[in-house]
């Protein structure tokens, strides 16, 4: 295929665009699994477009594997002219995702967390998603992130928290997949089909164990046995031994093997999994998560397929059935002569060239989970949405069956030579085919992966059943819909207008790009809007700035609205009352028993306080507590429970330290202060306890800021207690205190109180 020049911003691939690259020397796309998608080619500083590539960027379009499927890349680096010719890289238009931000959300599946990127980016994005994974779990974005990092690759993202999975980027749609390729059913054989083969085995950085724990800085939590063992890791066949090494025979002389597993075992930080302190059993079940998932016994052994080589072969048509293989398929190997009989091996990475329309490079090997990082400095504008989902395939499906893109029309013979089906397909024969379309007795099907399918694209057959794998269409009727994810958003008219209607038809659900109503009957419903939020539910009745009115819910539990100060109140069940409102100076919001100030719990801009008749403690902005009831400590004690020990309360704000001394032989002892404690309080003014010991006298001789001295008979021991005012706060004392019905006095407003 000859690229084509796309403009910066084009949307639509079906056409010619600025003009085909008929200049280009060379064209190679280069597609790992989950991981880089770029293309690069070489192209002649005489060429008609090289200017226009070297000012504006722009996009190419190419196909990428037999499937002569054209796929758009951006330009963003191009090198110095070497003899006339420019080297110029382009990174598939997915990375576009790498400059679009999600905002952060939470969901609790796999299929809810695609539903919900759309819905959650803080700006324009033309992308649609979709997956097939059904896995259900808690998904938590904490802080914004790039959509293209949020996908894989990073601890976090989906691939992270849901497991295995395989990312296809088609255009502007990503899907992943469960698995996206197929067990293509071609062999390799060194030797017969294969001439040029390298196969690489690496065994470093395997282990068969983990060892997880979890830390805060003060907790670890470890597992009482010490790691725990991947069940799939491979087991060996050990021959029994004496204690001479001799090797232990049954009675027929067969020696006796056990299986060994060989341990391996790697420390495993889960510190983040957990926001709290986990217990071992919930430690042991993440790290057996991780062993699933990773299977980090697995040895990279890849298997690396030079089709440069190949092409030179007369040997090559016995690998036509390779070149319909395409990236994250399946193909069995056999190679005796490197010890592998037959295994199974993923395509993990390809080289496609474009010029040739055929691949250069494959590997097959051990199958990865990264995503490349994000690519920063591309040309590509903002898009704009020009026409609605429908228009848009419509216009794409009538570019593609009216552009001519050739193909054959085959009408295959039975035995007895009779019109058997009817196949339409990319070359005239059937063994080469990659694009085919067969009709016959059984259906009409197209199938991507040559003429023997799998046919999961468009499917119908005589049994009545369509299968399709998108289907895009302006009205459907049906009795019954039944699926995982239903996403509206993106397939609405060009005003985002859609409807959900009941049985009777009528619209149950509505919305545009503005927002949505829920109805239930003509007089109640909820409408959520960008101006605010309206809702009727009986006699409730809302404004465009607020809600106001009263009603009574169906359950006979009542709520109170008003708009201006936001006040509103709800009473569920006739015990407690919930009000919030706009204040004077900020919003409050209580919590009260039976409609009245018996029992309430308040927070406003003055601070938090929880009150029961006289009773209260209040939290100021100042961070100083004060409670009119006790302050205590609950302690556990031994065979006698929970008991309260109370605080020690004095007049002035006090710090206190002790401790023991021995008055030496000169009948004197220095206590020197502790010099942090010291910073802590007021060491002009300060008052020492002394308790002796023994017989004899003690006294406190000086007080200093560093030390205290104490006199007395020598060898005499005493203890001592040390009270002094908090620094900073020694002026303090029996201060006056705001009674919190002042403090938050404008709580009563608008209450009719």
């Amino acid at each position: 295929m000859i690229p084509i020049l796309y403009k910066v911003g084009e949307t639509s691939f079906t056409s010619n665009g600025l003009g085909r690259l008929v200049d280009c020397l060379s064209c190679t796309v280069t597609e790992e699994r989950n991981g880089i998608y770029e293309a690069e080619f070489t192209y002649p500083i005489t060429g008609r477009f090289y200017q226009t590539m070297i000012t504006d960027g722009g996009i190419i379009g190419v196909i990428h594997d037999d499937r002569h499927d054209v796929q758009p890349f951006t330009i963003y680096k191009y090198s110095a002219p070497i003899d006339g010719v420019v080297t110029f890289n382009a990174h598939h238009i997915s990375y576009d995702l790498s400059t679009i931000v999600v905002k952060p959300f939470s969901a609790s599946s796999c299929a809810d967390v695609f539903a919900k990127i759309p819905l959650n980016v803080v700006h324009y994005c033309p992308f649609t998603f979709w997956t097939d994974k059904a896995v259900s779990s808690d998904f938590d974005l904490d802080v914004p992130k790039a959509v293209r990092n949020l996908l894989c690759g990073e601890e976090g993202s989906v691939l992270d928290v849901y497991g295995k999975g395989d990312y296809e980027f088609d255009k502007f749609a990503v899907k992943l997949y469960v698995n996206r390729g197929v067990d293509s059913g071609v062999t390799i054989r060194y030797g017969k089909n294969i001439t040029d083969i390298n196969h690489e085995i690496d065994h470093s950085g395997t282990f068969s164990a983990i060892s997880p724990y979890w830390t805060n800085g003060e907790t670890t939590v470890t597992l009482p046995e010490g790691y725990i063992l991947d069940p799939n890791a491979p087991k060996l066949l050990i021959p029994w031994t004496d204690e001479n090494g001799n090797v232990i025979t049954d009675y027929n002389g067969v020696p006796i093997e056990f299986q060994f597993v060989e341990v391996k075992i790697e420390p495993m930080d889960f510190s983040a999994e957990f926001e709290s302190v986990p217990t071992a059993a919930e430690l042991r079940t993440r790290a057996a998560q991780y062993l699933s998932d990773n299977s980090p016994w697995l040895p990279s052994d890849n298997l690396k397929v030079d089709f440069v080589q190949l092409w030179q072969t007369p040997e090559y048509e016995n690998v036509a059935a390779l070149q319909r293989v395409s990236l994250c398929d399946t193909v069995s190997v056999y190679f005796p002569e490197l010890g592998v009989i037959k295994t199974k091996q993923k395509v993990i990475r390809v080289v496609y060239d474009v010029l040739l329309e055929r691949y250069s490079e494959m590997e097959l090997g051990k199958l990865q989970t990264t995503l490349a990082e994000a690519v920063a400095g591309d040309f590509r504008q903002d898009l704009e949405e020009t026409a609605s989902f429908l228009q848009s395939a419509i216009a794409t499906a009538t570019a593609q069956i009216t552009g001519g893109l050739g193909g054959y029309v085959v009408l295959k013979m039975n035995a007895n030579n009779e019109p058997e089906e009817l196949l339409i397909m990319d070359t005239p024969n059937i063994n080469t085919a990659v694009n085919v379309w067969r009709f016959n007795q059984g259906g009409l099907g197209h199938s991507h992966n040559g003429y023997n399918g799998p046919f999961d694209d468009v499917a119908l057959t005589q049994d009545g059943k369509i299968n399709a794998s998108m289907i895009t269409t302006g009205y459907l009727l049906a009795n019954y819909i039944k699926g995982g994810t239903l996403s509206l958003g993106g397939y609405a008219d060009t005003n985002g207008k859609f409807e959900i209607q009941d049985a009777l038809g009528n619209a149950r659900v509505t919305g545009n790009k503005d927002g949505f109503k829920i109805a239930f009957d003509s007089t109640n419903y909820a409408n959520f809007t960008t101006s605010g939020m309206y809702f009727a539910l009986n006699s409730i009745s809302s404004v465009a700035n607020g809600i106001s009115g009263y009603g009574t819910l169906p359950d006979g539990t009542s709520l109170l609205y008003q708009a201006g100060n936001f006040y509103w109140s709800v009473n569920p069940n006739s015990t407690w009352n919930i009000t919030a409102y706009t204040a004077p100076d900020g919003l409050n919001s209580e919590a009260r028993s039976n409609g009245s100030l018996y029992k309430r719990a308040f927070c406003n801009l003055n601070g938090v306080g929880i009150e029961k008749g006289s009773s209260y403690a209040f939290f100021d902005t100042n961070c100083n507590l004060s409670v009119s009831g006790t302050k205590n400590r609950i302690v556990d004690v031994d065979q006698y429970g929970k008991r309260l020990l109370y605080c020690y309360e004095t007049p002035s704000p006090l710090f206190g330290d002790l401790g023991e001394g021995v008055i030496g032989e000169d009948g004197s002892a220095y206590i020197w202060l502790d010099p942090i404690f010291a910073k802590t309080i007021s060491t002009e003014n300060y008052q020492v306890f002394l308790q002796k010991y023994g017989e004899g006298d003690c006294w406190v001789a000086e007080r200093k800021g560093s030390y205290f001295l104490v006199r007395g008979t020598a060898g005499l021991a005493f203890g001592w207690e040390l009270k002094a005012k908090q620094a900073d706060y020694d002026q303090r004392r029996l201060d006056q205190h705001l009674d919190p019905e002042i403090q938050v006095e404008f709580s009563r407003k608008g209450e009719g109180e």
